[in-house]
């Protein structure tokens, strides 16, 4: 599963990077218009004013502006209501980069960031070098390499290389890389998985939809008196969710299936008593049967 998982999440990392490259979706300064799947989209009010009726006008925005917009804004919470806050543990950019750097610090630390408990997994000799000189890439290399690409959507691509290769980037793309280095400076070292649970505007969205919905996917947690309580789901969990927890939803929880795969571990497979699944499975299927999981 979380071969799976890092699979997703690399994949639309790198969609959302190299979409302006590719000309999937940028914005086009000088057309003052979108760059759509490499067509222009836009209103088309200027050139035709003269010669649309005011209901052909209003329309024209209806279909091509607040309808679209609808749209974006109604897609997170119909994910919300049926994976629950899955975007955030299978797709979502920086949460994949949280995790890394969870990771590193784990290497570096033992721990998972400066405010967790010490843990064991600290790297020794030549590795914890290795993994020192990879922190070192990703909190000053990376944030580059992120907003060259990412700038894209806003300036054609070909002239954002074009000022790197001539070593003459303007003010405004040097700018931006300064704050976008801030900004994930900020979030690597001090906050990371708190922005997803407190700030996160689409995150918060999936967590109110999911809580709401009846069906929504989340982890189903079975036969209570066969835990051990070895607490590796939690000791697991990066979001801080309590799996076992006796509320029917934590609203933490981004179904990322690694408490699933702890309980596993523990319990062999077919023992296991933690899963994915949709909606609440009835009590007497929680001791007597299996409910149909999804992984």
């Amino acid at each position: 599963m979380n071969a799976a998982r890092r699979t997703t999440q690399t994949a639309f990392f790198a969609l959302l990077l190299l979409a302006p490259q590719l000309e999937l979706l940028r914005y086009d300064p000088e057309g003052h218009h979108l760059i759509v799947l490499g067509r222009p989209y836009g209103l088309g009010l200027a050139e035709a004013l003269g010669s649309l009726s005011a209901s052909e006008v209003a329309g024209t925005i209806l279909l091509k502006a607040i309808l679209p917009w609808l749209a974006v804004l109604a897609l997170f919470p119909l994910l919300g209501f049926f994976l629950g806050r899955a975007f955030c543990g299978w797709l979502c950019p920086e949460g994949a980069l949280f995790e890394l750097y969870d990771h590193l610090s784990l290497r570096l630390l033992g721990r998972r960031d400066f405010f967790s408990p010490r843990r064991v997994g600290r790297a020794r000799g030549p590795r914890w070098l290795l993994c020192a000189a990879g922190a070192l890439l990703v909190l000053f290399a990376l944030p580059v390499g992120v907003g060259l690409l990412l700038a894209g959507y806003f300036v054609p691509p070909q002239e954002v290389w074009a000022q790197v290769l001539q070593g003459t980037p303007s003010r405004g793309l040097l700018a931006a890389l300064a704050l976008l280095w801030l900004y994930m400076l900020v979030m690597g070292l001090l906050l990371r998985h708190r922005f997803c649970r407190w700030v996160c505007a689409p995150g918060l969205m999936q967590m109110l939809f999911g809580w709401l919905s009846p069906m929504s996917l989340r982890v189903q947690f079975q036969g209570l008196r066969h835990c051990t309580d070895c607490r590796r789901c939690e000791e697991v969990c990066f979001m801080e969710a309590r799996p076992r927890g006796r509320r029917e939803k934590d609203i933490s929880c981004i179904n990322c299936g690694l408490c699933v795969q702890a309980c596993k571990r523990e319990l062999g497979p077919r023992g296991a008593l933690l899963r994915l699944g949709f909606g609440q499975p009835r009590e007497d299927a929680m001791i007597s049967k299996k409910p149909k999981e999804v992984f």
